[in-house]
């Protein structure tokens, strides 16, 4: 089934651009750009990030109170976000009208799409829209999906880099907790997502280990354009100036980081640059994050009870774009779509 999508494009200078798609029909777009503002104010993040990443590790004692207003000014972020984005203007089709007939047509068959080149844009809390009318709430729960992107680029999956059409679709998972007991659950993304690929014949899971940047340059190094995804499953950082905690151990500010382990398991940080580096070096053509020190992916847990991941994913070229997609489940059976294509394919050149 064709999805319906709900586009939010970013126009820089605090404009954005709101269009509506039925199915493969063109999109319709208002035609003046609306302004819009973020929220949230460095502050309200920290806020966030506590009720996210401690607080709900042990949701019980005096923090309750804290928590509550926490909670409480979620839902008016949300609110902030919804009535700038879906405004009701002067013009035809407004943002409001074209969000009533996605309404119309079943927010379950409806897509959010956000697309910037705008890191700190993508990096708003988007999982948190909050439509204040009885019986609507987080729209993260009613829709079919909500992602990111960036501009210009395509997001594909190739059924195969060796070029080998009866190769498997191998993927390597980087699970790495430098954290101990401060970390989530190890097999918390990587058992139910191991659970769902034991049903794919043609999909095979390698685990990288120890989980170091050194082991995974070796292993990418080694078997060069043998994996079609990596995937890692770990901390995601973003170092803000100019008084981040990260500086103490060494992370440049103003850049992405992803934290693996060093041989004897402390927190090692490697730059977005760096690992694209060896991604592109290795033909790497699909790159999967899940990240549990990701406000955003935290926010998906949260709103979805688990149903749903964050995926940062990058082409080789080093470009990455962020995304939200529905979990393996849903990433799989694009993949099944394309082994199907592929053995098509097959039959009508024998």
């Amino acid at each position: 089934m064709t999805m319906n999508i709900l586009h939010i494009t970013d126009l820089g200078n605090g404009k954005v651009q709101i269009a509506w798609q039925s199915g493969s029909a063109v999109p319709r777009s208002c035609p003046e750009p609306i302004p819009f503002t973020d929220p949230l104010s460095v502050e309200d993040r920290k806020a966030l990030r506590w009720y996210l990443e401690e607080y709900l590790q042990f949701p019980y004692g005096a923090e309750r109170f804290k928590a509550e207003r926490v909670e409480k000014k979620m839902e008016e972020w949300g609110k902030s976000i919804f009535e700038q984005i879906f405004a009701k203007c002067d013009f035809d089709p407004d943002p409001r009208s074209l969000y009533q007939e996605a309404g119309r047509a079943g927010l379950e068959n409806c897509e959010l799409c956000i697309t910037s080149e705008d890191a700190s844009f993508l990096n708003i809390p988007w999982e948190l829209i909050y439509d204040p009318t009885q019986g609507k709430g987080y729209l993260a729960l009613n829709l079919a999906g909500l992602y990111r992107h960036r501009t210009g680029h395509k997001i594909e999956a190739p059924s195969a880099v060796s070029g080998d059409a009866d190769a498997p679709f191998r993927i390597l998972l980087v699970i790495a907790r430098p954290y101990r007991e401060r970390d989530v659950p190890l097999g918390m993304v990587a058992r139910p997502m191991l659970k769902v690929l034991r049903a794919q014949r043609q999909i095979e899971v390698e685990i990288l280990r120890p989980p170091t940047f050194d082991e995974l340059q070796r292993r990418l190094n080694d078997r060069r354009g043998y994996y079609n995804l990596v995937h890692f499953d770990g901390h995601g950082e973003f170092a803000q100036p100019p008084d981040s905690s990260l500086t103490r151990f060494g992370v440049s500010t103003g850049a992405g980081h992803l934290v693996f382990e060093n041989e004897d398991g402390s927190p090692h940080f490697v730059s977005a640059s760096e690992l694209g580096q060896v991604l592109a070096s290795a033909h790497v053509p699909l790159f999967v994050l899940s990240t549990f020190h990701d406000l955003l992916f935290l926010l998906l847990i949260h709103l979805y009870s688990s149903s749903h991941r964050s995926f940062l994913l990058g082409i080789s070229t080093a470009a990455f774009m962020i995304v939200r997609i529905p979990a393996w489940k849903n990433l799989l059976k694009e993949l099944s779509l394309v082994f199907k294509e592929k053995e098509e394919r097959n039959q009508n050149e024998i």
